[in-house]
Parts: structure tokens; C-alpha cells; sequence
């Protein structure tokens, strides 16, 4: 489930596939890692950009041979503990090598409210990064948090109604916290979509069922989620991110500023607006000496049935 998650929200194919100019691309090293509060290291990808004539596929563009650590840092940015990681490519050619995909040697698991730091060296891609550089980036991993009132095992699909909620704690960090949602229908093939979602496949020729087994909702910031009285934020998933009836499993998601600056500058090159091209910005990385993101998140997680 979060192999699918992560796909979905944080999906650097646009980032990684293009340049706005293509007289001026130069290749770049692309990172793709997302730790999750209270969970295992994760795996980091790592590939370069393509050019803007060429189609991006993370397994074309995978970047090998490249040195990676992950840092532990403490309350004055010192160094407190370093994590390795090794380039999970097995016997080249066979089904169990994953060339750009880097695992952890150590079963390190995140903790929150912590700040980490990814660094890499790519020894032999001068074109790439200097021999004298790191790629590098940090992260604050948000505070953990709960579900105190669960939606309804059984919710009836009506866009009339109020849309259902998960009453949470506070993710507590630095800054305002701004979550986002998840939803993976769990049995696709035995249930119907919803006719939100029907009505959109009628009318697109470049889109199928598959795309919606897993969708999400917009950033969700303080001007879109209730404040209780005991001091729990109502979170409200929408109905149209709700893509099919049946069993679905609904994940609220705590973002630390990197992902916040990705998601929606990312967005912003893709959803209708009334900027001109020249005006919209790049998407936001905060990886230094190259693109991409380095992020982390706390999830909460629960299933709901959705009838008709």
C-alpha cells in the first residue's frame, strides 16, 4: 500500500522527464525518498533527468554506481547516528536486480520530529555532479498522530451529504501542519466505480479504470479541516477523490515542508490556471546539486466499506 501511495502522490516523471528549455538542458541527478514517522528506512531511488525530446522511465534513466547515506542529525544539526545504503541490483539482468534503487543496511526505523540528511556521491558522473560535490538533503519528519473517532464501518456514497471524517490528533512540529488523503479501493475488479468518476471516464479518452485505484485529495491546511473543542482536527475526505464503491482504505497523511513545496508546486504545473506559462514556477525541490525530493510523512490509516 505504500509503494502505491507514494507513486501516486509523489510520482516524479514530469519532473524528472522534461526541461522548459531544451538548448539549456543539462542532466541532473533525480532523488526520490520519502521517510515515514515510526516506520523502516525506506528504499531511495535515485535516476538523472531525461531530455525534453525523450520519453522518462525511472529504469532508463537509473543512476548506478552512486554512494548513499542517510544521517541522524541532533538539536544542533550534528551528526548523532549515519545509515548506509546499498544498490539493490543482485546478478545484473535477472528479475531481482533494481539498478537506482538504494536499500538501507540497517533496520533503522524513523522517528519523528527529527531532522535527517541524504547525501550521495557519484563518482564516476562528473556531468552529472563535480567530484567534489554531494548531492544533497534534510528533512524534519512530522510528529506522529491518531485517530480518535473513526468514520463509519458502512458509509453511503451521497455528494448532498457531508463527506466522511476522521477526527485526528495534532500532528505537533514546527509550523502548521497540512495533511492529505489517500484512497485505495481494495477489490476494484468486483465493485462499480462511482458515478463521480464514471462521468469523468465518459468524457476522457487518455484515462482508464486503473488510474483511479488509488487516488488523493488536495493539500489539506488550516483553512480546510475543523478544529473540535477537545482540541482534535476533523479531517473531511472528499467525495470525489472516493473513486469506487466496496471496501477502500482511507490514509491521512501529516507532510513536512519538502513534500508541501513539491506537491503543490507540482500541481501547479498540471491543473488548469489563469497564469500564463511564463509565470508559473518550477516545480520546488529541496535537494542541493540536484532535483527531486527528499520528505517525510505520518500516516494514519483505516477501512471503510462505501455502498451505494
Amino acid at each position: 500500500m505504500r509503494r502505491s501511495l507514494l507513486a501516486l502522490l509523489f510520482a516524479l516523471v514530469p519532473l524528472a522527464g522534461c526541461d522548459l528549455n531544451e538548448d539549456d538542458f543539462e542532466p541532473r541527478v533525480v532523488v526520490e525518498a520519502f521517510l515515514v514517522a515510526d516506520e523502516f528506512l525506506p528504499t531511495i531511488r535515485l535516476s538523472e533527468t531525461a531530455p525534453i525530446d525523450a520519453r522518462y522511465t525511472f529504469e532508463a534513466y537509473a543512476l548506478t554506481g552512486a554512494e548513499v547515506e542517510v544521517a541522524l542529525l541532533d538539536g544542533s544539526g550534528e551528526v548523532e547516528q549515519t545509515f548506509g545504503f546499498y544498490e539493490n541490483v543482485g546478478v545484473p539482468g535477472n528479475e531481482g536486480s533494481f539498478p537506482g534503487n538504494y536499500v538501507p543496511t540497517d533496520g533503522h526505523r524513523v522517528l519523528p520530529n527529527r531532522r535527517y540528511r541524504l547525501t550521495a556521491r557519484v563518482p564516476d558522473r562528473t556531468d552529472l555532479v563535480p567530484s567534489s560535490e554531494l548531492v544533497r538533503a534534510e528533512t524534519l519528519v512530522p510528529d506522529t498522530f491518531r485517530v480518535v473517532r473513526f468514520p463509519p464501518d458502512t458509509i453511503r456514497y451521497n455528494i448532498l451529504a457531508p463527506s466522511p471524517a476522521l477526527d485526528v490528533t495534532p500532528s505537533v512540529g514546527e509550523g502548521q501542519a497540512v495533511y492529505i488523503f489517500s484512497i485505495e479501493a481494495l477489490d476494484p475488479d468486483n465493485y462499480e466505480l462511482t458515478p463521480t468518476i464514471a462521468s469523468l471516464l465518459e468524457n476522457a479518452d487518455d484515462v482508464d479504470e486503473s488510474d483511479f485505484v488509488t487516488t488523493s485529495s488536495p493539500l489539506l491546511n488550516e483553512g480546510n479541516y475543523e478544529r473540535n473543542p477537545d482540541g482534535t482536527l476533523r479531517l473531511r475526505v472528499p467525495w470525489f477523490a472516493i473513486a469506487y464503491y466496496g471496501p477502500n482504505r482511507l490514509s491521512a497523511s501529516a507532510l513536512d515542508d519538502a513534500l508541501y513545496d513539491f506537491i503543490r508546486s507540482r500541481d501547479a504545473q498540471f491543473n488548469p490556471t489563469t497564469l500564463s506559462p511564463g509565470e508559473i514556477q518550477r516545480v520546488l525541490s529541496n535537494v542541493e546539486n540536484g532535483t527531486g525530493v527528499f520528505g517525510s510523512l505520518a500516516t494514519v490509516r483505516t477501512e471503510a466499506f462505501i455502498a451505494e
